[in-house]
């Protein structure tokens, strides 16, 4: 059995619903193989304006930060054109 399908079934049967993976790890293909298993895909943690704008070109559902005031008012003076969610 493939790796990721024995992960996805492991995953299943224990409850899983989403992962949680660093922002250096990710890539698109990352995202779409845990997309295309049903799961949430998150990161963290990302403190740095310079970080965001590639990561929420990702698609993730959730970006965990200490410093989400700072990064979003960095969003706002232009340094990306996608909002952070409230």
């Amino acid at each position: 059995m493939l790796p990721a399908l024995y992960a996805h079934r492991l995953g299943r049967r224990v409850g899983l619903h989403g992962v949680c993976v660093e922002h250096f790890l990710l890539s698109e293909a990352i995202v779409a193989t845990l997309r295309r298993f049903g799961l949430s895909v998150t990161t963290g943690t990302v403190n740095h304006a310079a970080f965001v704008a590639s990561i929420l070109a990702l698609g993730l559902d959730a970006i965990t930060s200490d410093a989400p005031h700072e990064l979003r008012q960095a969003l706002r003076h232009g340094q990306h054109a996608l909002a952070l969610a409230a």
